[in-house]
């Protein structure tokens, strides 16, 4: 754990900035909220609060960037912001995408880091952190946000990955249920979504022979076991 910082030795910036950082560290899960929460924090103080809870995070203690993220989209819902902005890009999804990108466990690690948003909200903000997965490219931490509960057609996400013409994010999407049928003023968009359910189809007859392949081969180890042996015979070996 970090020594805390004697903030009387710094610059009055640099003081308001350590102080937070420590608030974020290891401060009351309410101060935590509440630095989050706050409209009246500047945005550098609020930033630095987000680096403690990050900090924390990385060393096994994820309370504080829980409440951190549910102060925060707590504060945002209360003025009606509830689309994609730049405050959710900085001080959720930026955080939140690359903790789940690093992360073995992409699915469960989108879950818990909104897991303290009040339960009316998580499902917005899990797509508030998809739209920012889908434009910059990150397929892992998007299709485990979608597997977390985010909703694959918010916030126009298929048209932003196909603007980037990222086809390994819409091929995802596509599996995800993205409906391409409402896209198709795109060019090459209806194409994209035949060649896509060929593929899937191709994919889904492939496992089903592979399962049944498996199936088969239990069975017959199962008929092993209980195949009866021929008897041995007593009578003497012909010399």
């Amino acid at each position: 754990m970090p020594k805390e910082t004697d903030v009387t030795k710094l610059e009055p910036a640099e003081a308001m900035a350590a102080i937070g950082f420590n608030a974020g560290y290891q401060g009351e899960l309410e101060g935590v909220y509440a630095a989050a929460n706050l409209f009246v924090l500047p945005a550098e103080d609020k930033r630095a609060t987000l680096e403690g809870c990050i900090k924390a995070y990385e060393e096994g203690r994820v309370q504080n960037l829980q409440a951190f993220f549910a102060g925060y989209i707590s504060s945002k819902v209360s003025a009606c912001q509830t689309t994609p902005d730049l405050g959710y890009a900085e001080f959720v999804c930026a955080p939140a995408t690359q903790l789940i990108e690093n992360s073995d466990s992409p699915v469960a690690t989108a879950q818990l880091l909104v897991s303290k948003v009040e339960p009316e909200h998580r499902t917005m903000a899990l797509n508030i952190i998809l739209h920012k997965a889908v434009f910059c490219g990150h397929v892992k931490s998007a299709e485990a946000v979608l597997d977390a509960g985010a909703e694959v057609d918010s916030f126009s996400t298929t048209v932003r990955a196909w603007e980037n013409k990222d086809d390994s994010m819409l091929r995802m999407l596509h599996k995800h249920g993205a409906d391409f049928k409402k896209y198709t003023a795109f060019e090459g968009m209806e194409e994209m979504d035949a060649r896509f359910r060929q593929e899937e189809t191709i994919t889904s007859y492939q496992q089903q022979v592979t399962e049944l392949t498996a199936r088969v081969a239990a069975l017959e180890e199962v008929v092993k076991a209980y195949r009866p042996t021929a008897p041995k015979s007593d009578a003497p070996k012909a010399h």
